[in-house]
Formats: C-alpha cells, structure tokens, sequence
C-alpha cells in the first residue's frame, strides 16, 4: 500500500470518528492548519485537545534521509501535536526506529499492517498453533454432537419399530372391503 493509500485510509478512519483532518498527501483535504508552521505534514488530526501529526513513512521515503529529518524535525518542534510515525513493512519499521533513537524524537512508531497479512502472518509465533489446537478442538465439538443426534434418531426409530412390532395382530384394525 502506498503512502497515499494510508494517509486515505487513515483520514477517512479519523473523520468517521468526528476528527478534523489535514494532509499533504491528498488533494481533496486541506493541506494544513492556519497556524501550522514547517513541513506540510503528511496527515494532521485534531479533536478538542488531542492534536497528532503523523509521517507516513516506507523504506524508499527513510533511506532520504535529508528529507526525513527536515520533515521528523519540523514535526517535532512543534510541540503543540503529538508525533507519529506509521509505516507498512517489518524493513520500514526498523529502519524508522532507527533514525528515532539515533536523532532523540519523541515519536511514536507504528507499524500498521492489512488484515490479510495479519491473517498470514501473526506478530506472535505460537499463535497460529493455539488456532490450530481451538480449531481441532471445535471439529471434534461438532462430530460428537453430530453423533450424538444420530444415536439419538437411531434409538428413536429402533424404540418406535419394536412399538409396532410388539402390537399383538388381532388387535389390529381390519380394513373394511366395500
């Protein structure tokens, strides 16, 4: 996914949530606050007090590394919104978490992936042996119910044949020939 991508993305999840949305990155959102001063920033959120700036970052955008400082310490500097930095890949991350300790930023640094890389590939590696072991466990859940109602209707039908097997025939009704 692209920068451009993630900052619509996560525009479109701030302003569902009422927040105020700025960013560089996209044509059809203000590019910045009045009173916001350096680097256009990549997405800028605002409600009531809470104020973030986001740079939105991938392994190309951070090996610039003259335009990653200018913007990261424009970023910084203002002291006013909260920093973060988001990215899309496990190399991005570690190289952003680099630059931060290496330059000293008070920044947050996030690594936001799609559902369907989570689905394929878990943070935590004993996860997907816990899904396996509480997926067996449900199949097994379901064949004993489903034996356990075929028990059950083959009881049935066995008990409702021995009750009609077990009607003396004289005391059958006769049908009637007309």
């Amino acid at each position: 996914m692209s920068s451009e991508n993630l900052a619509h993305f996560l525009a479109d999840r701030y302003q569902r949530r009422s927040y105020v949305v700025f960013s560089a990155l996209l044509p059809d959102i203000p590019t910045q606050p009045e009173n916001w001063e350096g680097f256009p920033p990549d997405l800028l959120i605002i409600k009531g007090k809470e104020k973030k700036v986001f740079a939105i970052e991938n392994k190309d955008s951070l090996e610039d590394e003259t335009k990653t400082l200018l913007k990261w310490d424009s970023y910084s500097d203002n002291h006013k919104y909260e920093f973060e930095v988001v990215v899309r890949d496990e190399e991005a991350l570690k190289l952003a978490q680099a630059i931060k300790l290496e330059n000293k930023y008070r920044a947050k640094v996030t690594l936001m992936v799609s559902k369907d890389v989570r689905k394929r590939k878990s943070s935590n590696p004993g996860q997907a042996q816990v899904e396996r072991q509480q997926n067996i466990k449900r199949y097994v859940a379901i064949v004993a119910v489903i034996i356990m109602i075929g028990m059950t209707l083959g009881f049935y039908l066995k008990s409702s044949q021995n009750a009609s097997s077990n009607t003396p025939t004289s005391e059958l009704p006769i049908p009637s020939s007309k």
